[in-house]
């Protein structure tokens, strides 16, 4: 289940099903049919950038990630979308529960799968919403 984080005019901030990576979300543009970052209006472009800039400083105060990936790719859902992905050079424990990045230094993907119980998934996406 995507769990909300902020919901913008333009663009909708959730918490990914995979955890692979604590914290990490999935912006995603609400006009349909928009499939590439150089079809987006002014307006929504200086959202996205407000969007990202909150998810990045909630992480930053709630977990410290030690590096960000944001990542637009488009082949499974063809609607413009960024995937944004904290990297963590160490494990980080959240609600009791060890979240460790394997691949740090190198690239994400293929992520591991690692999804979370709803309760849990709640928990992560309240952390991140209450810093926004």
């Amino acid at each position: 289940m995507w769990e909300a984080i902020k919901d913008y005019t333009y663009w909708n901030l959730t918490l990914s099903t995979n955890q692979s990576y604590l914290g990490r979300g999935v912006l995603m543009l609400k006009r349909p049919g928009v499939n590439f970052l150089i079809d987006i209006t002014p307006e929504e472009r200086d959202e996205l950038f407000v969007a990202i800039t909150e998810w990045q400083t909630a992480m930053a105060k709630v977990w410290q990630p030690d590096w960000w990936n944001y990542v637009q790719l488009g082949n499974a859902t063809p609607q413009l979308h960024f995937h944004l992905i904290p990297r963590y050079r160490e494990p980080r424990e959240f609600a009791g529960v060890t979240f460790e990045d394997k691949l740090f230094g190198r690239n994400y993907s293929p992520p591991p799968q690692r999804e979370v119980d709803e309760e849990l998934n709640k928990k992560i996406a309240t952390a991140i919403r209450e810093q926004i």
